[in-house]
């Protein structure tokens, strides 16, 4: 009866996440701004210093390699779960503990984008 109860509760709390997520619209239009741009008195940039971000690129124009690489390596359970790995999070949280302290993460590539619009 127990599990009963915190599995709905847990659903519930998925669900009211789920339907708070940003519009995936907005995902195209990021500026992205380098770190420091040395700008004249009268606002004209003279230079740039730091992170230089190319062009915006759809996912087609990813290699299919570069998409599998970061899969291995990132979630490599990425096609067999809805977003969260409760076996990741359980193997990151055993190893934490045991290790006394952080030793390991267990979000998945979803948790690690969503993280960025929070």
């Amino acid at each position: 009866m127990t599990a009963c109860v915190w599995g709905i509760l847990l659903f519930l709390y998925l669900g009211w996440h789920a339907l708070h997520l940003p519009d995936i619209k907005n995902l195209e239009t990021s500026v992205r701004r380098p770190s420091v741009v040395f700008l004249t008195q009268d606002r004209r940039e003279i230079g740039v210093y730091g992170d230089v971000y190319g062009e915006t690129i759809t996912l087609k124009q990813v290699p299919k390699s570069l998409k599998e690489a970061l899969m291995a390596t990132e979630d490599r359970d990425f096609y067999d779960h809805w977003g969260i790995d409760l076996k990741a999070l359980f193997r990151a949280m055993v190893r934490n503990v045991m290790a006394g302290r952080y030793v390991q993460g267990g979000s998945t590539l979803t948790q690690q984008l969503a993280k960025t619009f929070s």
